[in-house]
């Protein structure tokens, strides 16, 4: 991404995430990045091009975080399943709030998902990128990881799309908190902690 495209986006979700994105124009967003509208549209097509953009944005930056090894939370559950399954319940705890801290404290990642939370609610399309992301592509990862638990003998969930409901829903409820009361962050993430230490020790009966 060239250097005019990243500051277009940059400037973009600041005016999105204060003055909402269907009030927000393009001709807005040019005269923040300083260059005109038709200068923005031979990187953007349209404002929904950037929105998305700055959404793609956010999910690289992610993912490219939980790749890494301290964390190694990716979009492939069948090899995290072989990961995971050699770690104690306490390390898989801390590549959980390493993952949740980072979340918090990179400002674009952060600032997005604000933004998307307070935009489902306005706009159909963003709602939808909400569920696909917070929602079906967590849990459905958690449900295949899961799975991959009960076939090792590590997991003894009757139902694992229950389950995986159950383990991800508080970890998006503390998330919420922390966003909104930013004084409640070391309560959440011990409280989180604990959720997925017990979490596991219930449904591993101890062996993990």
């Amino acid at each position: 991404m060239n250097n005019t495209k990243k500051i277009i986006l940059e400037k973009a979700l600041e005016l999105f995430s204060t003055k909402g994105y269907d009030a927000t124009t393009v001709r807005e967003i040019a005269k923040e990045v300083g260059i005109t509208q038709s200068s923005l549209y031979k990187h953007y097509k349209s404002k929904e091009d950037i929105f998305i953009s700055i959404f793609n944005e956010m999910k690289s930056r992610y993912d490219e975080e939980s790749s890494k090894d301290s964390i190694h939370i990716t979009n492939d559950s069948l090899s995290d399943g072989t990961h995971f399954s050699a770690m104690n319940r306490e390390t898989i705890a801390d590549s959980v709030i390493n993952l949740i801290n980072y979340s918090i404290d990179d400002e674009f990642v952060s600032r997005t998902r604000k933004l998307i939370t307070i935009e489902q609610f306005r706009n159909k399309e963003i709602s939808k990128l909400y569920t696909q992301r917070y929602v079906d592509r967590m849990v459905d990862y958690h449900k295949t990881l899961f799975s991959i638990f009960k076939e090792k003998g590590l997991f003894f969930a009757p139902d694992i799309d229950s389950a995986a409901l159950q383990y991800t829903a508080p970890i998006f409820t503390l998330l919420g908190i922390i966003d909104r009361e930013s004084d409640k962050r070391e309560e959440c993430i011990t409280r989180l902690r604990k959720h997925v230490i017990s979490f596991i020790e219930f449904y591993s009966n101890g062996r993990l």
